[in-house]
C-alpha cells in the first residue's frame, strides 16, 4: 500500500458528534493474506487497546475485526471528551512508524486519517510527520482548532 492511498482515501463526513478514524496498516511485498494477517491483527489490537483504555464509544468498527485484512479500516467514534483528547492523540501518534525490516513483524502502522463532522481531514503518516509533532497536531485537530 502506498501512502498516497491513505492520503487520497475518501471518507464520508461523519455525523455531528462523531469522528472518523481511518487506520492504515503497513504492507508486505506480495500482499498475500498470510503475510498481511499479522499486520491486520496488530492494528486491531492497537485499536481495541485505545478504545478500552479511554472508554471510547465506537459507532462502527469499519472492518477492524474482519477475518480478511484490508489496507485501511475506518472507525466511527463518538467525539472524545476534552479530558481524553490529549491521551488519545499521544496514543495514536505513537502507533505511526516506519515498517520493520520484515514487514509482517512491524509493530507500527503506516498512518491515520482523521475526519471531523465539519468535513475537515488530517492525514498523518510515518513519512510526513515527526513523532514529536504528530501528537500535538492530532490533538489540535481533535479539539477542532486545526484546519
Amino acid at each position: 500500500m502506498s501512502i498516497r492511498r491513505l492520503e487520497e482515501l475518501e471518507v464520508a463526513t461523519p455525523p455531528s458528534g462523531v469522528m472518523a478514524l481511518s487506520v492504515a496498516r503497513h504492507t508486505t511485498e506480495t500482499g498475500a493474506e498470510p503475510e498481511v494477517k499479522p499486520l491486520h491483527e496488530r492494528r486491531a489490537k492497537l485499536i481495541h487497546n485505545l478504545v478500552d483504555e479511554l472508554s471510547l464509544e465506537v459507532k462502527n468498527w469499519g472492518g477492524t475485526d474482519a477475518p480478511r485484512s484490508s489496507e485501511i479500516v475506518t472507525l466511527l467514534v463518538v467525539a472524545l471528551a476534552p479530558a481524553v483528547v490529549s491521551a488519545a492523540a499521544t496514543i495514536i501518534a505513537a502507533w505511526i512508524g516506519r515498517p520493520a525490516e520484515v514487514p509482517s513483524a512491524s509493530q507500527n502502522l503506516l498512518g491515520v486519517k482523521l475526519t471531523r463532522a465539519d468535513g475537515q481531514e488530517l492525514t498523518v503518516t510515518y513519512v510526513n510527520m515527526k513523532q514529536g509533532e504528530a501528537a500535538g497536531l492530532i490533538e489540535a485537530f481533535m479539539r477542532g482548532s486545526h484546519q
